[in-house]
């Protein structure tokens, strides 16, 4: 008696290819419109030429399979020190997390000090079906840069992880900008009809960036000390 498997069932959430080099996503990177089938682990993509000011949308389309009881948990981008976060827990709390690499470990919220390159991040998912969502990021250069990787992180609830690096995906022309402390419009994940935060959490806002989250009410006191306010 033989057992067969779907492996890809097995499969670490994906934008492009499987494990065992089954394309399970196509157009798994939209870049400004512009559509990237992700072929493996590590490519040279177009590069996108911006100015500092301008307003980029980053979607990522995921493969992740739920029916073994997994959900997909983390989705990432990170750009020069700068990683761009965002994270579901398991009571279906999403959250918009900038950081640093080098506070990586600390998991400290972005102040002008730490990471200066960007500003107005925002991220949103999207249920697309039950194999794949979208996750999107907004956000902005503050600095000019003459060429720019983008590596993507992406796990689900059981820690299954995949890695991906976009060579040469920005260029940025233009002077270097102040960070913004405007208040950005709020992602669209943050909007109920009983106020800005899912039942449990409350909305808070980086006194130094003008980033906007929902957060557990327990954990205020500790966004409180890197400068995040209710």
């Amino acid at each position: 008696m033989y057992c067969t498997y779907n492996w890809d069932v097995l499969e670490s959430p994906t934008i492009g290819m499987s494990w065992n080099h089954h394309q399970l996503v196509t157009g798994g990177v939209t870049i400004n419109g512009q559509a990237i089938d992700v072929t493996g682990f590590s490519q040279t993509v177009s590069t996108t030429s911006l100015s500092t000011g301008n307003k980029v949308n980053v979607v990522l389309k995921i493969y992740e399979d739920t029916s073994v009881g997994s959900y997909l948990q983390h989705a990432s981008l990170t750009v020069a020190d700068c990683s761009m976060e965002w994270q579901r827990e398991f009571d279906g709390t999403e959250t918009t997390y900038v950081i640093s690499n080098i506070q990586s470990e600390l998991r400290k919220p972005v102040t002008p000090e730490n990471c200066n390159i960007l500003q107005n991040v925002n991220t949103r998912s999207n249920v697309l079906d039950e194999l794949l969502t979208e996750v999107s990021f907004s956000f902005e250069f503050t600095q000019p840069t003459e060429s720019e990787s983008m590596k993507i992180s992406i796990w689900d609830s059981r820690k299954n992880v995949n890695n991906f690096h976009l060579d040469e995906a920005f260029t940025v022309t233009g002077m270097p900008l102040t960070m913004s402390k405007s208040m950005p419009t709020m992602s669209d994940n943050a909007m109920m009809d009983e106020g800005p935060c899912n039942r449990g959490t409350v909305f808070v806002v980086n006194t130094f960036t003008g980033l906007t989250s929902c957060i557990l009410k327990h954990h205020v006191s500790i966004w409180n000390n890197y400068g995040w306010t209710t």
